[in-house]
Parts: C-alpha cells; structure tokens; sequence
C-alpha cells in the first residue's frame, strides 16, 4: 500500500513537474519573433550654422554660442593639433549642435541649451574637424569630405585666346572657376602638340569629356579631361586618356600613339610671346640689332617656369647677360636654358622631370621688364624647337591594344554625343 502511494506521488511529481517546464518552456521568447523595446530618446538637438567674420577670433564666436573660459581654451587647443587658428580665413563655416530650449527662441532662431555637444568646421575644402563632447571630455576627429564624381562636358569655339573660349563656351552651367581649371587642364593635354602662344587662331574649336570630383556644397575638387578634339588651324588632334592596368595614366591618338612628346613646346602656362626667335632682332637694351635665338614669354614677376624635358641641370645661378638662370642637359646632346629668373628652384647635378618647377620669372640680368627668355640647343646649335620634328612618348603596348580600343570606342562615342551649337558658325571641317 505504502508503495502504491510513493509511486502514485512520484507520478504526480513528475506530472507536474513536466507541466511546469512545459509552461515555462512556453512563456521563454520566441527567437524567431521581432520584439519592440521602447527606448526613451534624448532631448531634442538643435544645429547653428555661422561663419568667421573679418576681425573676429575662433574665441570670440566661441563665446556668442556659450562656450568660453576654461572650455573655450580646451577645444581651442585640440583643435591647434590639427589647424593653427589663427589661420582660419574669414568665411569659415562652423556648426554648433547643442540640445535645443523647447518654446522660446530669440529672433525666431532656437536657442541652444547649455554648452554645445559637437562642433564642426571646415579648415580646408577637403577636410572636416569634428570636436565632440558627448562623451564628458572633448576628442577631436579630422574626416575627409565625401565627394562625387560625375562627367560634363565642355566645348567652345575661339575667337581670341583658350581661355576666353572656355569661359564664353557651352559649359553646362559650370563656374567659371571651374571652366578655368577645364581650360588648364586641356592646355596641360595638349602642351607637347600646340604652342598655345603661337599656334591659336580665330576659328579653332574644341570639345571635351570631363570628369570631375564634386564636394557636398558644389565647389570642385578635381578636373581631368578623359577625352578631347581640338580643331587648331587645319588638323583636328584627338586625345583620349588610358590607364593601363599597372602604371600611370597617359593620353594617346585614336591609333594608340601616345600625346606626349620628349619636349613641351613651351615652359610656361600659356601666356605671350613676346619676342620670338630670329636672326636679326633689334635690342631693346643694347640699342643694336643682333640675333635673338631664343623666345621671350611676357609673364607676370613670380610665374612659376617648367623643365621642358627629363634631365640633369648643368648650371643654376646668375650667368651674366641671363641673369638668373637655369640650364639642363637632356638625351641626344640636347639643351634647354631659362633666363632671365627671379628665383632659382634647383642646384646643379639635380635630376628634373618634364614639368618640374625649376624657378620663377623675373628681370634679372639684360631684361627691361619681366620675362622668360627660353633657348633650345642640339648639338651645341640654338634650334627654334617649334620647327622640330621631335619623338612622340612610347605607345600603347600590343598586348594592351584591345583594353584601349574598348576604351577609345566608349569614350569617342560619349564625345560624339556633346552638341556643339557654337561651331555651326564654321566651315565644313568642323569637328
């Protein structure tokens, strides 16, 4: 009987126990079912935009959004980590967020509730500084501008000089700061096939495909041409950027053959010939005539003059007559001079790379005001170097042939694609 009970109780247990760590088991959460947690948000934030005015200090427009005394002085010098701010030019944009006063507000902005949270200024067009105290002490962060890239189009017709072209040209609703950078960009492009002083007349026309990194306000970061035609005289030259797997972009013809040739056809952005070459020219400071083999370029004091060519410099300094001067020796017994300078930028024995900034235009030695004179020597012979014939740059490699045709044929064919409502004006032969 006692073990009847004991059994019958045991059952029971068991029973119930199994009841319960079912009931449990069914009220434990379902994994596989989305719950919804009420969490309770913060006070409302609010975001004040100003700018650094002529004359004022960071401290003083510190002060206006109630951050001063010892905490104006700790976040001052976290920022002086990464900006001297005293370098921060009048215009620059900061951004105060603090929490926001509910209701009240003064001159219909809203007011900010103690001192700010964050603080966000802009030291230069590419870079963001974040000064943060939500988490009891001020830290600092320098974030990089997200920028987009896009391609637009650019083509003109010039009636006078590149640069008036660009900017009177279709643009798209460019700036003009903008077209400016377009305009040097392509002058850049074709800086080995046309002497921009000389070679540009009335009538020549171009258009471009142009890629272009664009910050969140609109202002533009970069500019770079992926394709070209530019109409000079006769001949209609095309280029079209190509970056091969491994290595550096370049720009070639419709056939592979590379843009680039050994030398510029000038050391300077394009600016004014003043004096070209010639045997016989009348000295404006020896009141003689006499044979001028070289070219003066009238620029500004200051305007920075480019290597020519790869090579080695073999003099630098005041030269007599040449003033300052710079001479570089290149391959096949060639030699380029640059007088006349202000400033020298390289030393003897320095090796320099075409394009290189080897020193400043000034009026140093027989000059009567500011200028480049730039000769061009073979053999020991001064050359006029816009009458030679000289090498191109090497072409696109066989085995990279199809890559770049692919490439030519998408490119050329956006190209083609651009209206051109100024160039109607020309004759047949257009682009």
């Amino acid at each position: 009987m006692i073990r009847r009970t004991v059994a019958a109780s045991a059952a029971v247990l068991v029973t119930v126990g199994l009841w319960l760590w079912w009931a449990g088991r069914e009220a434990e959460p379902d994994p596989t079912q989305l719950r919804t947690v009420f969490v309770p948000s913060g006070p409302p934030t609010v975001t004040l935009t100003d700018t650094l005015r002529v004359g004022q200090t960071l401290g003083q427009l510190f002060d206006a959004y109630g951050l001063s005394g010892p905490d104006a002085v700790e976040v001052v010098n976290l920022l002086r980590r990464y900006k001297n701010p005293r370098s921060l030019r009048p215009g620059t944009i900061v951004q105060f967020e603090a929490n926001l006063v509910e209701g009240p507000t003064r001159d219909g902005h809203p007011l900010m509730d103690g001192l700010p949270i964050r603080i966000l200024l802009q030291p230069d067009p590419d870079a963001r500084l974040v000064l943060d105290s939500s988490r009891g002490e001020w830290l600092a962060s320098l974030d990089s501008v997200p920028v987009v890239r896009d391609t637009v189009r650019l083509t003109a017709l010039i009636e006078r000089n590149l640069y008036d072209a660009g900017v009177a040209g279709d643009t798209t609703g460019m700036a003009s700061a903008e077209v400016n950078q377009v305009v040097w960009a392509l002058s850049e492009v074709f800086a080995w096939r046309i002497d921009f002083y000389r070679d540009i007349r009335s009538g020549d026309a171009y258009r471009t495909l142009v890629e272009r990194l664009v910050r969140p306000d609109g202002s533009v970061r970069s500019v770079r041409v992926l394709a070209a035609e530019f109409r000079n005289r006769d001949r209609v030259l095309t280029a079209i950027r190509f970056q091969p797997p491994e290595g550096r972009a370049g720009y070639f013809d419709q056939d592979g053959g590379s843009v680039r040739r050994a030398f510029l056809l000038a050391p300077l952005d394009f600016r004014r010939v003043t004096s070209g070459f010639s045997g016989r020219r009348f000295h404006p400071v020896l009141k003689r005539y006499r044979a001028h083999l070289g070219t003066d370029y009238g620029a500004p004091p200051g305007t920075s003059v480019r290597a020519t060519g790869d090579g080695v410099v073999r003099r630098a300094g005041w030269w007599g007559s040449y003033g300052r001067m710079v001479e570089i020796r290149h391959a096949n017994r060639i030699s380029t001079r640059y007088a006349h300078l202000s400033r020298v930028s390289v030393r003897p024995g320095q090796r320099v790379a075409q394009g290189d900034v080897i020193g400043r235009v000034g009026s140093t030695g027989l000059a009567t005001a500011s200028h480049l004179h730039y000769e061009f020597l073979q053999h020991g012979r001064h050359r006029n170097p816009a009458r030679l014939n000289l090498p191109p740059a090497e072409p696109v490699p066989e085995e990279l042939k199809p890559a770049f045709i692919e490439e030519r044929d998408r490119l050329l064919a956006l190209l083609s694609q651009i209206e051109l409502p100024a160039l109607t004006r020309m004759a047949e032969g257009s682009i």
